[in-house]
C-alpha cells in the first residue's frame, strides 16, 4: 500500500480519483458553455452538500461517489474522503474540494499544441485572441459554432467584460478540459477542431 496525502490507499484508489475528475470534467463539457470549470465545480459542491451546511461530510461524499462511480467499494470511497480531509475533521470545505478535482496544467506535448495554435491564431500579435481571429474565411458553416464557442465560452466565463482572450484565459480553458482525454492525439484534434484549424 502508497501513503497519499497521510492516508494509505491501495492502488485502485488514485485511478478512483482520476475517474471522478474526469466525470466531472465531462459534466462540465456537456453543460458548461460560459461557465468556467470552477464555477461548475461550486454548483457540484453545492449539489453534494445536500444538508447545506457548506461542507461536505463523509455520506455525502460517498453517497455522491458512488452515483458518479457505481463500481467503486465503500473502502476506496472512505479513503479517497480521506485524502480530500486535510484537516481530519470529517468535513470537506469548498477549497479542499476544488484543489482535488482541479486538473494538474498543461506540460509537454499538450501545453505546445495550445501554445502554438494560440500563436497562429495572434496573427497581428496582440497577445489576445478575438472571434475575428477564430473565423475562416472558407468555413462560413462553422463560423457560428465558432463565434459561441469563443463569445460564450473563452470570453464569456474566463474574461467578463472584454472582447478578447489573452493565452493565460485560453490556456486555462484548455487545461480544464484536457483531464477529459487520456490520448495526446485526441485532445490535439479537439483543440483543433474548437479552434477552427483547417
Amino acid at each position: 500500500m502508497a501513503e497519499y496525502i497521510g492516508v494509505e490507499i491501495d492502488e485502485n484508489t488514485p485511478e478512483f480519483m482520476s475517474r471522478l475528475r474526469k466525470y466531472f470534467v465531462k459534466r462540465w463539457m456537456d453543460g458548461c458553455q460560459n461557465i468556467t470549470y470552477m464555477n461548475s465545480l461550486n454548483s457540484v459542491f453545492i449539489e453534494v452538500d445536500v444538508e447545506g451546511s457548506n461542507y461536505i461530510n463523509a455520506l455525502e461524499f460517498r453517497r455522491y461517489v458512488q452515483k458518479c462511480i457505481p463500481d467503486i467499494p465503500n473502502k476506496d470511497c472512505r479513503r479517497m474522503f480521506m485524502s480530500f480531509d486535510r484537516c481530519s475533521n470529517g468535513y470537506l470545505d469548498f477549497n479542499g474540494f476544488e484543489k482535488k478535482m482541479t486538473p494538474p496544467k498543461l506540460d509537454g506535448k499538450r501545453l505546445k499544441i495550445v501554445t502554438d495554435i494560440f500563436n497562429v491564431k495572434d496573427v497581428n500579435k496582440s497577445k489576445t485572441l478575438t472571434v475575428e481571429d477564430f473565423i475562416t474565411k472558407s468555413d462560413a458553416k462553422n463560423n457560428k459554432n465558432i463565434k459561441h464557442f469563443v463569445e460564450d465560452v473563452l470570453i464569456g466565463a474566463y474574461n467578463k467584460g472584454s472582447s478578447a482572450v489573452t493565452f493565460t484565459e485560453f490556456l486555462q480553458y484548455f487545461t480544464d478540459a484536457s483531464l477529459y482525454f487520456k490520448d495526446d492525439n485526441e485532445f490535439e484534434i479537439f483543440v483543433f477542431y474548437k479552434c477552427n484549424m483547417d
